[in-house]
């Protein structure tokens, strides 16, 4: 097994993939050659990554539109790979948000906003 756990020929879904960790974790597993599976609500950022990763070692490259705060919208996305034939093997369940507020003082919609996206 390599240092990456045995990435190499993976599948791996990472959600909120248009930036930050999600696009960092992205690179990682593409430098260990792993089918690289982006979603994230952000296209083209998304496009802009998936544009990237062969370049650093990707096996495979796919770039799905996800916002996993809509069910419909993570079961389209699991279909979509699925249809494309890309197996997935691990899932980085990264997306996630911040408020703006402290904890104490937000809305709470914001809260549900939160809560949604970074735990539901």
């Amino acid at each position: 097994m390599d240092s990456a756990g045995g990435l190499k020929g993976k599948g791996v879904l990472i959600t909120g993939a248009s930036s930050g960790l999600g696009a960092h974790f992205a690179k990682l597993c593409a430098r260990h050659g792993a089918n690289v599976i982006i979603g994230a609500r952000r296209r083209s950022r998304l496009e802009a990554l998936a544009k990237e990763l062969p370049g650093l070692g990707a096996a495979g490259v796919m770039a799905l539109d996800l916002d996993v705060t809509q069910e419909a919208s993570v079961v389209a996305a699991f279909e979509s790979a699925a249809a494309d034939g890309a197996a997935i093997d691990v899932v980085v369940n990264n997306a996630g948000i911040g408020g703006e507020a402290s904890a104490l003082d937000m809305t709470l919609a914001d809260y549900d906003a939160v809560m949604n996206t970074n735990l539901r």
